[in-house]
């Protein structure tokens, strides 16, 4: 099980590694084609999308994923057809309803939520990804609960593939004619990527022929179990896309009240959404690949009774996070500054990425401890969890922002972060015993960051002694000290499986 959950872990990073590194070229020409003004405005309509996508799909796709892994290890094949089929239908009525909400009240939302007019046709044209976006997750989730991550893979970088090359024709057509790209043609790209994954996704679907004919069997237990552990992850993903909704709107009420001008205000909102983070979620691409892996096994492991296996599938998950998050945590404090003004020509990106460094431990950790505890049906706790750690954040938002500016806002993604981890390991802890090795853990980690920070500040003096490229000398002094610990890791990890 646990080759398993390592070579899906595996097939998911390397396409999420894949599509970060397209989607960092398409968040680079897209802050150089519409500004950091659009960029902010492109970010504000996030939010609203979020709200559609946990009101419609990311409650059904995880339960989705846990109740076909369960058929699976049944070998009950028309039980797991039913589950998607079940799960198909609602998803995609959901979204239906969400869409439409989103496109005849566009405007209504832009002026009276967003408080930016010029974000209603924003709206207007992403509503038309959110069906397809139902589709592509429903598909997904039922391969990912049969630790098939393969679909899932293509399927995610097919997606920003079609994106970014649809966007760069559009820029240049328009170019060509003499007009200036607007946020709107970011817009257009994720339709055509959306749509693009999802056709891929119905083409894998095509190829099991028992889909399109089985019979459905025990609909009744089937809706009323994915009914059950669908309802608090949707309010757990509703609650916290409101409150994130509710942030996009108050930090840049918040920024002016600092001092700065509304345009400003987006400009650095911008910034920080579109540009510092991006950086510091990239590792997360390897942790959210663990907990869409993990999910489904812990629901298999908790259907047998197996929980010294959870105990054990947590420890090992515990330990290779934490040493992500703790070498991420000294890469990007030390390298934040530079990989800022290289990438987006901004000393304030290059500032954010400094400061967020310290969110990566927690960060990481916390995307696989909520896949394990939505993995044991434990859908309210994280829903929780979620909200409080939330509230502290807006809390941050409302009070010290109009005091502090943007480093109020930085404290609070802190704190809510930290909060958040630390109830999420009580909450796991409680439910399952695992061990804890702080050497190995935390100390061991450390040291080989170090090490690693070492070798590479060391290339990057020999780099700039001979004058190289400033980018490349940075970039060539990051890939030479992180291999130290990627062979350190690799190292590990063989010895655990």
């Amino acid at each position: 099980m646990k080759n398993q959950i390592i070579k899906g872990t595996f097939i998911l990073s390397a396409a999420g590694i894949i599509t970060r590194i397209i989607g960092f070229y398409y968040r680079i020409f897209l802050s150089r084609t519409i500004g950091a003004t659009g960029m902010g405005l492109y970010q504000m309509i996030f939010p609203v999308f979020g709200l559609c996508h946990s009101f419609a799909i990311m409650g059904i796709q995880m339960s989705i994923s846990r109740f076909t892994s369960i058929r699976y290890s049944m070998n009950d094949r028309a039980g797991m057809y039913t589950v998607l089929k079940a799960g198909l239908f609602f998803s995609v009525i959901l979204s239906v309803l969400s869409a439409s909400l989103v496109y005849f009240f566009s405007d209504f939302i832009a002026i009276h939520l967003l408080d930016e007019i010029r974000c209603g046709v924003l709206l207007r044209v992403i509503s038309f990804s959110i069906p397809a976006c139902a589709v592509h997750a429903c598909i997904c989730g039922y391969y990912l609960g049969q630790k098939k991550a393969s679909v899932s893979a293509f399927s995610q970088m097919i997606e920003p593939i079609v994106r970014v090359g649809g966007i760069y024709i559009i820029a240049m057509v328009l170019a060509s004619k003499g007009q200036e790209p607007k946020p709107v043609i970011a817009c257009i790209g994720m339709i055509m990527g959306e749509v693009a994954s999802t056709l891929l996704s119905l083409c894998f679907l095509c190829t099991e022929r028992g889909f399109f004919f089985s019979k459905l069997t025990n609909v009744k237990n089937t809706v009323r179990e994915m009914f059950n552990m669908t309802y608090p992850l949707t309010l757990n993903k509703l609650a916290t896309s409101f409150l994130i909704a509710f942030e996009a709107v108050i930090i840049p009420i918040s920024l002016k009240k600092s001092g700065l001008s509304a345009d400003a205000a987006i400009s650095l909102y911008g910034t920080l959404t579109g540009m510092a983070m991006p950086f510091i979620m990239f590792p997360s691409t390897i942790t959210g690949s663990v907990s869409s892996m993990v999910m489904p096994s812990v629901a298999e492991y908790q259907s047998r009774g197996d929980y010294a296996h959870i105990g054990s599938t947590t420890s090992t998950i515990l330990k290779y996070c934490l040493s992500i998050g703790i070498f991420c945590t000294g890469y990007f404090y030390i390298y934040g500054t530079r990989l800022g003004e290289i990438f987006f020509h901004s000393s304030d990106a290059g500032l954010f990425i400094s400061i967020l460094a310290w969110l990566c431990p927690f960060m990481y950790v916390n995307v696989t401890l909520t896949g394990i505890l939505n993995g044991m049906g434990e859908t309210k706790i994280t829903f929780i969890n979620s909200i409080i750690s939330t509230v502290l954040r807006l809390c941050f938002i409302i009070f010290i922002v109009p005091l502090t500016g943007i480093k109020g806002c930085l404290m609070g993604v802190l704190a809510g972060q930290m909060l958040c981890t630390l109830l999420d390991i009580i909450a796991v802890y409680k439910r399952v015993h695992f061990k804890y090795d702080t050497f190995a853990y935390i100390i061991k980690p450390l040291f080989m960051t170090l090490l690693s920070l070492g070798i590479s500040l060391s290339f990057l003096r020999l780099f700039d002694m001979y004058n190289f490229n400033g980018a490349l000398s940075v970039i060539l002094a990051m890939i030479s000290g992180g291999s130290v610990f990627l062979i350190y890791v690799l190292a590990g990890a063989k010895k655990d499986m």
